[in-house]
């Protein structure tokens, strides 16, 4: 690349580094993109596979009735849309060298729409970002007899542009997503019951009151390393990831729930799972924000013996789940090693929690921490 394609890129770039923050600097990028290259046209666009048709983000050198156009009908019958799928990622390519102009003259898209916008039968298209069936591409048009001269400059220059309008594009992504929670939020926050909302991948992008608490005192859930939520029962947590993965095929709100039943250290729990949606802003960028599919979790507690027992030893010492848990198994008979292995603890962790049980019971041994509570919960 010489001087002046080194100097074009430079200032090209610039732009892109701020339109990873601000969605308005794609279209300031396209014009003058097209500005430093004469001869050429500007379009960066979202292709979906699965609709097999090219969505517009911004332009330049278009009318803008030409582009309603091409997103209303004419990108739906695109001949170039194989050339589109088939591109690697950052690499350019030239339309020339897969479907020539002169091959297509007779299609509907020439004919009626090509045909009519000068200078732009003819193009090279780099992908800068792929997910799943979704992709951003930017294509730059001209003229065909121009091809060769022109791709002297275009080609060098998208090419040395592609990463850093790849990174401003996944930077992008991520704000969009962050910025735009969903719209539920202030529903989960007022709910009496536990709630979590996860991605996905079991990430925690929010809770209530009550599910921060249920998870702080780690009672079925705890929030672990990288925010995922993780069920504290093996069996539990695959009936819930399977759970999961069913809700997020359906990726809308629906009626019915995925309603699941679990048992963990003598409570019984109801989990309800309801798939969400994205409130994301009216702008054609949404188009590139991730699909992640986000649920609702909701955990009730239920009535049982164990969560009986456990809520008296709680209400009548003051104790913590974690310390009433612990209380529980003691009062049965089981050796604090034991014990703190089957409640998922260290032993140390065991230790400390055993000697507030002791100053909140007033007693300094297990016979007389069994003696006292056996009368109040009765045997195993």
């Amino acid at each position: 690349m010489d001087q002046h394609h080194r100097r074009i890129a430079g200032e090209l770039r610039d732009i892109v580094t701020k339109a990873a923050f601000d969605t308005a600097q794609w279209q300031v990028f396209s014009d003058r993109f097209c500005e430093l290259i004469p001869g050429s046209k500007a379009l960066f666009l979202v292709n979906d596979r699965k609709a097999s048709r090219d969505m517009p983000l911004v332009h330049s050198g278009f009318e803008d009735n030409a582009i309603r156009d091409f997103g209303s009908y004419y990108g739906r019958i695109n001949g170039w849309t194989p050339f589109n799928l088939s591109l690697p990622l950052m690499t350019s390519r030239r339309t020339e060298d897969h479907l020539p102009s002169a091959s297509f003259r007779n299609t509907e898209f020439y004919a009626d729409f090509l045909s009519h916008l000068p200078g732009a039968d003819a193009a090279t298209a780099i992908r800068l970002l792929l997910d799943g069936n979704r992709s951003a591409e930017f294509a730059v048009h001209y003229a065909a007899r121009d091809n060769e001269r022109i791709n002297l400059v275009i080609e060098p220059v998208i090419q040395a542009l592609a990463p850093s309008m790849g990174q401003a594009l996944s930077m992008l992504r991520v704000r969009l997503a962050n910025e735009h929670p969903p719209a539920c939020l202030g529903v989960v926050q007022a709910m009496e019951d536990a709630a979590f909302v996860i991605s996905a991948s079991g990430r925690v992008v929010a809770a209530n009151q009550p599910g921060q608490a249920l998870a702080d005192e780690a009672r079925l859930v705890r929030i672990g390393a990288g925010d995922k939520l993780e069920i504290l029962d093996a069996q539990g947590a695959s009936e819930v990831a399977d759970a999961i993965g069913q809700t997020v095929l359906r990726k809308a709100f629906i009626a019915g729930r995925e309603t699941i039943r679990l048992q963990c250290f003598g409570e019984l729990f109801s989990v309800a799972l309801y798939p969400l949606a994205f409130h994301l802003p009216d702008d054609s960028f949404r188009l590139l924000a991730p699909s992640q599919a986000c649920l609702l979790l909701v955990i009730r507690a239920l009535a049982s013996t164990g969560a009986g027992r456990a809520g008296t030893l709680r209400e009548r010492f003051g104790l913590t789940t974690a310390e009433a848990r612990l209380a529980l198994e003691i009062a049965q008979g089981v050796s604090l090693p034991a014990a703190a292995s089957a409640l998922q603890i260290s032993y140390q962790t065991g230790r400390s929690q055993l000697k507030a049980i002791f100053a909140k019971l007033n007693v300094r041994r297990q016979a007389e921490l069994v003696a006292l509570l056996l009368p109040l919960i009765g045997p195993p």
